[in-house]
């Protein structure tokens, strides 16, 4: 668990003061519907498919104890492919959460594969960087 400040689309801050979990078993990165709506208004769902290569959308920035994790389109973008047919979504996925948990957003796949993560156990803390690509 780690503090997530805010997190904004295109510069403007659309939730804040949450708390995220960086979570290799989770594909997407998911919170409560209430504070996904607020991002995924903006680019679409994953359940909306988009145009794989677009780069209109705005980029999306987490900031995490002060520190800025910005994802491109092209990086929360995720290519699917079912029997020869390929499409893109978007990585972001809402879901009810109990209400103890509505502030909660958890990091997947889609953040981890751009931002290098380090859980360090002894010490009780998670760095992160950006991944060499």
């Amino acid at each position: 668990m780690i503090n997530l400040d805010s997190i904004k689309v295109g510069g403007k801050v659309v939730a804040s003061n949450l708390q995220g979990v960086v979570d290799s078993g989770t594909s997407m990165i998911a919170g409560d519907t209430s504070v996904m709506q607020s991002v995924t208004s903006s680019i679409g769902s994953a359940t909306s498919p988009v145009t794989c290569g677009d780069t209109s959308k705005p980029d999306i920035t987490f900031t995490i104890d002060g520190k800025e994790y910005t994802l491109t389109e092209s990086d929360y973008q995720v290519k699917m492919t079912v029997l020869g047919q390929t499409q893109c979504v978007n990585g972001f996925m809402g879901m009810k959460l109990p209400a103890r948990m509505s502030k909660m957003v958890i990091l997947g796949d889609v953040f981890m594969r751009k931002f290098l993560t380090h859980f360090d156990l002894d010490n009780n803390r998670v760095g992160m960087a950006l991944a060499k690509h």
